[in-house]
């Protein structure tokens, strides 16, 4: 009887034995299980985040419209849109209907108010490009900016050096310097008659310029902006406003006359040149065409060469004094 006793008692402990080594394994199965289950949930994740797109164009949107800050594309003829989308997201409450269950069996329609948060479409006016947008782009060939663009930053196509042409918009002020700096293939650009000044080494260096710029038949561009001398020896700019930089460089010109409209002249406007300005008697820009790098000499009403007196030195010089003072206030 002792013995059959012990024998149940040795059956009881092995079979909780087995059962409780049953238990741990089923525990470690399911941690297992959860934590492939959440590694897998992870994996999705990551897949959701490497899938979203960097949009081909980024905008910064203000109350004044859109200003193109980045472009991330590979295209060859990139068209700008005068009117980008903004998908912006605003909450709105909506009245929904619906049909009630009573206590008694019977239905009735009740109404109530939802929130909800909805994409909503808006448009802005493309109104400029920021620095460098298309700096060392290598593959676009043409541009089209449309005309509500009335500024563009510097460097905005430097090193584009397959592009070919650019069509600048009806508006546009100012070239930026470096604008289309080391853009080896650009020999088509329309340069707008708004165009009041072009600046430093935005079709190239004194080393290398673009093809656009070799090419130049009628230096006269803009409003009245000489960017590059080609009538000889000897000319009149009566309509010229402003002087850009390397105009005059290694071009062979001797004396070339301007009028009272002449407002500004690059620093660089006569480097390597061995020019005399011609200006008119009295003018206020004497001072700065000889920091420029020219000789200046002046003509009176009839056109006649005349000495440049004390009175319109100091003219100049006061000129410049209040030039370089509303340049400080800025």
């Amino acid at each position: 009887m002792k013995k059959l006793l012990f024998t149940l008692i040795c059956i009881l402990i092995c079979t909780a034995l087995v059962l409780s080594s049953c238990s741990g394994s089923k525990t470690k199965t399911t941690d297992g299980a959860a934590e492939n289950d959440a590694s897998a949930g992870n994996a999705v994740d990551t897949l959701d985040e490497q899938e979203e797109e960097t949009p081909v164009f980024e905008y910064n949107f203000s109350s004044n419209g859109a200003v193109l800050t980045a472009y991330n594309g590979d295209l060859e003829e990139v068209v700008l849109e005068e009117n980008p989308v903004r998908i912006k997201k605003e909450k709105q409450t909506n009245t929904v209907t619906e049909e009630v269950t009573n206590d008694d069996g019977t239905t009735s329609t009740v109404t109530r108010e939802v929130e909800e948060t909805v994409e909503v479409p808006v448009e802005y006016t493309l109104v400029g490009i920021d620095a460098g947008v298309f700096m060392g782009n290598e593959k676009v060939t043409k541009i089209v900016i449309p005309d509500t663009v009335k500024e563009i930053g510097l460097a905005c196509f430097q090193g584009c050096t397959a592009l070919e042409e650019v069509v600048l918009p009806e508006g546009l002020e100012k070239i930026a310097d470096r604008t289309f700096y080391g853009c080896d293939s650009l020999r088509s650009v329309n340069i707008p008659d708004s165009v009041k000044s072009i600046g430093m080494f935005a079709f190239g260096d004194y080393f290398n310029v673009t093809p656009f710029y070799a090419s130049l038949t009628d230096g006269v561009v803009g409003d009245g902006v000489l960017l590059k001398h080609t009538s000889g020896s000897t000319a009149r700019y009566d309509g010229v406003k402003s002087v850009a930089y390397y105009a005059f460089t290694d071009t062979g010109a001797k004396t070339v006359y301007f009028s009272d409209e002449l407002k500004d002249v690059s620093e660089l406007a006569f480097y390597r040149s061995d020019v005399t300005a011609m200006l008119p008697a009295g003018s206020s820009m004497v001072n700065i065409v000889r920091r420029a790098g020219a000789t200046v000499a002046t003509y009176d009403a009839s056109g006649e060469a005349s000495e440049i007196s004390e009175e319109e030195t100091e003219t100049a010089e006061e000129a410049d004094a209040e030039a370089e003072g509303a340049a400080e206030e800025e």
